[in-house]
């Protein structure tokens, strides 16, 4: 039941949180900023359960902004599923946004997720049971999802959007790739069903707030989501997707 909660880190080098055998790790309303270039993890947590990790700003990760291993499975005596809601998540140079490996019923709703050479979204082939909605995944120089495996029935991936702004594949799902997320709803019409596809015109690098239109009132209600990374409501009809809940820019910043 270890918390880390509305702390902020600046300039650190390598782990700022760091959880290893937590029952019921917290990590809300952090504001970290990285100084590493080459290295980094924003968010580490290795054998946990029953975590939630929610409304953090992790900026300029170089390794992995949230890094989430062997957690949550049986060998745990996991119970409960964990969460992953309502952070903003840089990765710089070939970082990753977020990372899931070896752990098992994780729900990532309302995230908002950029990497800069590497992937938003990274799933091995033994994280399962996770549900992934609501989610902004943007990257440049790499595919922004990266699925190992194609998700199985327990699984759910819908909701998101895509972008990778330097142009290239939007998905690598079990070693295919996908050039675009029309592609990727052929070849799996059981999932993405209501994602969508395009630029969600992020403030900044690091400033993951939401200027342009694509994202907003196009997500699902999930009822445990009530406000977003700024404390803001959250719409019970029509809310966004990401973890900024807002209005369109009338006039996008160029």
């Amino acid at each position: 039941g270890n918390k880390v909660e509305n702390c902020t880190f600046t300039d650190v080098y390598y782990y700022p949180v760091y959880f290893y055998y937590q029952d019921s790790p917290v990590a809300i309303g952090n504001d970290i900023s990285m100084r590493n270039t080459t290295a980094g993890y924003g968010i580490y947590c290795y054998y946990g359960r029953h975590m939630d990790f929610s409304s953090n700003l992790i900026k300029s990760a170089s390794t992995y902004g949230m890094y989430i291993v062997n957690s949550n499975t049986a060998t745990q005596s996991a119970t409960a599923r964990a969460m992953i809601a309502n952070n903003m998540i840089s990765a710089s140079g070939t970082g990753d946004g977020l990372y899931l490996s070896g752990s098992n019923d994780i729900d990532v709703f309302h995230n908002s997720i950029s990497a800069e050479n590497d992937q938003a979204l990274w799933v091995s082939t033994t994280a399962i049971g996770y549900d992934i909605r609501n989610n902004i995944f943007v990257a440049s120089g790499a595919e922004p999802v990266d699925l190992d495996a194609a998700p199985g029935a327990t699984e759910v991936i819908d909701y998101n959007v895509y972008y990778r702004s330097g142009g290239g594949n939007v998905a690598l799902v079990a070693a295919a790739t996908y050039a675009d997320l029309a592609s990727w709803q052929t070849a799996d019409a059981t999932q993405n069903v209501n994602s969508l596809e395009g630029d969600p015109v992020f403030s900044g690098a690091t400033n993951l707030h939401v200027q342009g239109g694509l994202a907003n009132d196009v997500a699902v209600v999930i009822g445990a989501i009530t406000e977003d990374i700024d404390g803001d409501v959250r719409s019970v009809t029509t809310p966004d997707i990401g973890a900024d809940e807002f209005s369109p820019a009338t006039c996008l910043v160029p």
